[in-house]
């Protein structure tokens, strides 16, 4: 026995509508936001990894419909973060899980971003892999660009190439 018929295409045309009317689209354009970390905890020492993760998200396109509470909720995971960096050949599972968990939330990863709705634009004008800090920013931030793959590493040998 058949299964019950496709709704009308009106309906599907509604229901469509709603569902990306009700995603939130945020664009990537490289502004530093929320507070910075060393005056917000109020403490001086923090692991160069932590303030690397923390001003990647004040600089995420997230970052923008982030609420006080949000800001919160990430100064009190930095500390296991820094536990986290200070500690890499033997990290707490228990950290990783609780860092994991909150950023999720947050929509640290592109699936995350999907089950929140939400939609990151990247701007045209704002290259990603250097986005604009403040001074003290820069200071405390190191970014490493990934090198570029040459032609040669790229291509494969001609002995590679052999059919047989």
């Amino acid at each position: 026995m058949p299964g019950p018929l496709p709704s009308p295409i009106h309906q599907r045309e509604s229901d469509t509508r709603r569902r990306l009317k009700a995603r939130t689209a945020v664009t990537s354009d490289g502004v530093v936001r929320g507070p910075d970390l060393i005056e917000a905890s109020g403490q001086a020492e923090w692991h160069d990894a932590t303030l690397r993760w923390w001003n990647a998200w004040r600089l995420s396109a997230q970052a923008q419909t982030f609420l006080p509470t949000d800001w919160e909720r990430l100064l009190l995971i930095a500390p296991l973060r820094d536990v986290i960096a200070r500690n890499p050949q033997r990290p707490s599972t228990s950290a990783i899980a609780e860092l994991r968990l909150n950023e999720e939330r947050l929509g640290a990863t592109h699936a995350d971003r999907i089950r929140l709705r939400m939609h990151v634009d990247s701007g045209s004008n704002v290259d990603s892999r250097r986005p604009a800090m403040s001074a003290a920013a820069r200071a405390r931030a190191t970014w490493v660009d990934a090198e570029p793959r040459t032609s040669a590493s790229a291509a494969p040998s001609a002995a590679q190439d052999a059919p047989f």
